[in-house]
């Protein structure tokens, strides 16, 4: 995939403490709504790897020293989380795996501060190295702007994996995450002006729409996402197919398919970039091959480098759920290393 979500996130965290834990409850989704809530890393065996849930945010974090001050207009924020080893062999845990999305869809990664000397050891700096069914307490650091909440923190623990905490839909009017079917998630570039928005339509579980060339691989199924993308820039605008990935349950971050609809279909395939006009939407499908099996959990957008909108497709860790028309109806409308 072109893009794959920049979440090498630096952040200044503490190792609070390693101790051994009970076996864990069997958590399967990558994606957690909420503090304390474990989101599950799971390999392409599909073997449990490990949990990953956000414990506390300092909103406004104050314990660095004189030399580490944020920038004028920015805070610091502290993120204190726990990561548990439950795939019973050694796992090593990097910083520069973290992210933080704020409400205007801004993936943070850490920031490098120095800290007073009663609070040595605080910062998660150094990677981490755990046994089976061992946990770390860790914090993170992040610099945002002042008035700009945090939304979601992101762990990249291999490429092309994305295990992801949402704390909520922030409180800006044009928020980059929203949860749920035909909510606009918003693009919102450095001035804090409105770019476009995307919305989730509905997904077809088992598309059949395609041409006889293009037939998923054996054993999976082709996940059509009906989008609508709108722009309210005041300006033109090219909407890039490639800036559209869909998130498992698994954890794996996938790119589009290459897949086109069957000759004289009437559905709209996103394969190709697209002009829009200001105030024009384009309504299409971009199509997934997945495993039937396997659950959506998010539709990630990147229009530009550092910039992570999310439309939530589950709640509580279970999926909610999705429209999927009979094969035989038409289809109109689909960080960063």
């Amino acid at each position: 995939m072109r893009k794959l979500i920049s979440l090498f996130l630096a952040a200044a965290l503490t190792v609070v403490g390693v101790m051994g834990v009970a076996a864990q409850e069997d958590t399967s989704t990558s994606f957690a709504n909420g503090l304390n809530a474990p989101a599950t890393w799971t390999d392409d065996r599909g073997t449990q790897v490990a949990t990953f849930e956000v414990n506390e945010i300092n909103p406004d974090w104050t314990e660095h020293s004189e030399y580490s001050t944020p920038e004028r207009g920015y805070l610091f924020q502290a993120v204190t989380f726990t990561v548990t080893n439950i795939s019973g062999s050694s796992l090593i845990v990097e910083p520069y795996d973290f992210s933080l999305v704020d409400e205007t869809g801004r993936n943070n990664g850490r920031t490098y501060v120095s800290l007073e000397d009663e609070n040595e050891g605080l910062i998660f700096e150094d990677d981490v190295p755990l046994a089976a069914d061992e946990s770390a307490e860790l914090t993170l650091v992040f610099q945002t702007p002042v008035d700009v909440a945090a939304s979601a923190m992101v762990w990249q623990p291999e490429s092309g994996v994305l295990v992801i905490v949402n704390f909520g839909e922030g409180s800006a009017e044009n928020a980059a995450i929203v949860s749920g079917m035909n909510m606009p998630s918003t693009w919102t570039d450095e001035r804090g002006n409105a770019v476009a928005t995307l919305e989730v339509v509905e997904i077809e579980e088992d598309w059949q729409d395609y041409g006889e060339y293009d037939e998923p691989d054996r054993g999976m199924v082709y996940r059509a996402v009906h989008i609508k993308v709108t722009n309210v820039s005041g300006a033109s605008l090219i909407v890039e197919p490639y800036d559209f990935t869909l998130l498992d349950s698994t954890g794996m971050n996938n790119s589009r398919a290459w897949a086109d609809a069957a000759e004289g279909s009437d559905v709209q395939v996103f394969s190709e970039d697209t002009p829009l006009s200001d105030g024009e939407s384009f309504e299409g499908i971009v199509v997934f091959q997945m495993y039937p099996d396997i659950t959506p959990t998010a539709m990630l957008w990147q229009p530009e480098s550092g910039l992570l909108n999310m439309v939530v497709l589950t709640e509580g860790g279970e999926s909610t759920p999705v429209a999927s028309p009979a094969a035989d109806d038409d289809v109109e409308a689909t960080p960063a290393n």
